[in-house]
């Protein structure tokens, strides 16, 4: 793959709105440095919305001019590799209190729970869930963040005592803590920090839009209040059955 300063030196800068091959190159290199662009390893080539957040706060992490547009400097840093560009980058807190959703962020607020499994802490379910076929009684999730989604659970119960629809994906769980990268990718899930959970993945699929059996804005209200970005509302592609306590 040829590196990204090659292709702007040879074609100039990339800005939002550019499409092809030299875009595609550009998401690799953020996703390798730990930012989200694409899903399931697809790159789509289009520099809209979610490249264009990824490149900006690259740059803001990285002490570069915060334009969007990817010159020779911002070029040259994304093709270092991965370990150094997770060094140098500065975490960055939401102003929800929670960390941004880059790699680097992610370790300097949560550590690393797969060595430390003291990180990671059960957090009790009082409303009937299920993984599969299995009754799920409690969620494995960060210490840092389960107060929080204890919180969103005992809301969640008091909702489904007067809409009993709520609860419809909400008990089908889908999974939390699991050390594991992005889906198609090599960069590390919030998954892996234990800061993320999923429900009815069979029905919530991972796709370009929150599909037809949407979860209810009840529960997605009830995550947001307590800090929690919902994947209906990456930028990118669109990932309704996740929450996480990360934000773009």
């Amino acid at each position: 793959m040829s590196s990204l300063l090659s292709l702007v030196t040879s074609d100039g800068a990339l800005v939002r709105g550019d499409t092809g091959p030299a875009v595609q190159v550009l998401q690799q290199a953020l996703q390798a440095a730990g930012y989200r662009v694409g899903g399931g390893g697809v790159f789509d080539g289009d520099f809209g919305p979610g490249t264009d957040g990824a490149v900006r706060q690259f740059q803001q992490q990285h002490g570069l001019v915060v334009d969007g547009e990817v010159g020779p400097l911002t070029a040259s840093m994304l093709d270092a590799p991965h370990a150094v560009l997770v060094a140098t980058a500065t975490p960055m807190l939401h102003t929800s209190g929670w960390p941004h959703d880059d790699t680097a962020s992610l370790l300097a607020f949560y550590g690393k729970p797969w060595e430390d499994s003291a990180l990671i802490v059960d957090v009790p379910v009082s409303f009937v869930m299920h993984y599969e076929q299995t009754p799920v009684s409690h969620i494995r999730f960060h210490k840092r963040g389960a107060d929080a989604l204890a919180a969103v659970l005992k809301t969640i119960v008091g909702l489904a005592s007067g809409k009993s629809a709520v609860l419809d994906h909400v008990s089908h769980f889908s999974g939390s803590y699991n050390y594991r990268p992005v889906r198609g990718s090599s960069r590390l899930s919030c998954h892996a920090f234990g800061a993320a959970l999923d429900f009815d993945a069979e029905r919530l699929p991972l796709g370009t839009g929150v599909p037809s059996s949407e979860m209810p804005q009840e529960v997605v209200d009830a995550f947001k209040a307590e800090g929690f970005f919902w994947g209906g509302d990456y930028r990118g592609r669109k990932d309704p059955m996740h929450f996480q306590l990360a934000h773009e």
